[in-house]
């Protein structure tokens, strides 16, 4: 992407700071070498910004859009030149709204969000239209520039939500129903087993399983599952 007048001015700042702040929140960055001129460490930035799996944008203390990966767009599946040099992350609020990200365009949780805004910090999660679970977050480098960060978070709260599921069904069930670690060493222990074995779950989790069977008949049992290779 071209560079532009309007904010060149207050890149050098922003730049070490919200190089910085990115690599602390998004991870994989490399280092930026400090003596090459802005226009250059800008084409550096939006190289390594082009390489992330989440969306990043970068605004300078004017909270003025100075650069950005593909991923924002792609996530928010934005129309073409929504997202411009110089515009301000309040900007997209409208669009935020058409697509379900502030419980049906809410005018106080659109304030709600403003209010994060201008206080430096924000972070919300939220369904869309489409069905998808979006995190927006962001946060002011030390300069008083901002790092906003897109991601979509659907198939880890989804994969939350199945293992709550399977929790809750384990823990119902009238089985004796209990997990090891590759050491042998019980990781849960359900209310069928507390009604099995005698064994409370405070009492059963770190356990070995040979408290369970004796050491007698925990190698016997050791022996029989060799034998059947």
């Amino acid at each position: 992407m071209a560079g532009n007048a309007m904010i060149t001015t207050d890149l050098d700042q922003t730049m070490d700071h919200s190089v910085n702040e990115i690599i602390g929140n998004a991870g994989g960055m490399r280092a930026f070498v400090q003596d090459v001129t802005s226009s250059e460490r800008l084409t550096t930035l939006e190289q390594s910004l082009g390489h992330l799996s989440i969306g990043i944008a970068i605004y300078d203390d004017q909270f003025r859009l100075i650069t950005w990966n593909e991923m924002p767009v792609d996530i928010l599946r934005a129309p073409p030149g929504l997202f411009r040099k110089g515009m301000n992350p309040k900007e997209l609020m409208p669009y935020l709204a058409s697509i379900g990200f502030y419980d049906g365009a809410n005018a106080r949780s659109i304030e709600e969000w403003r209010q994060e805004m201008d206080g430096g910090e924000l972070s919300r999660e939220h369904g869309v239209n489409d069905g998808r679970i979006l995190e927006l977050r962001g946060s002011r480098t030390p300069d008083g520039g901002y790092v906003y960060i897109t991601r979509d978070v659907s198939a880890q709260r989804q994969a939350k939500s199945v293992t709550r599921e399977l929790a809750a069904i384990v823990e119902s069930s009238e089985a004796a129903i209990l997990s090891l670690s590759p050491a042998g060493v019980r990781t849960s222990w359900n209310g069928g087993a507390v009604n099995l074995y005698g064994y409370s779950v405070e009492e059963s989790i770190g356990q070995r399983t040979r408290l369970l069977t004796g050491d007698t008949a925990q190698a016997e049992a050791s022996k029989q599952f060799g034998e059947s290779f």
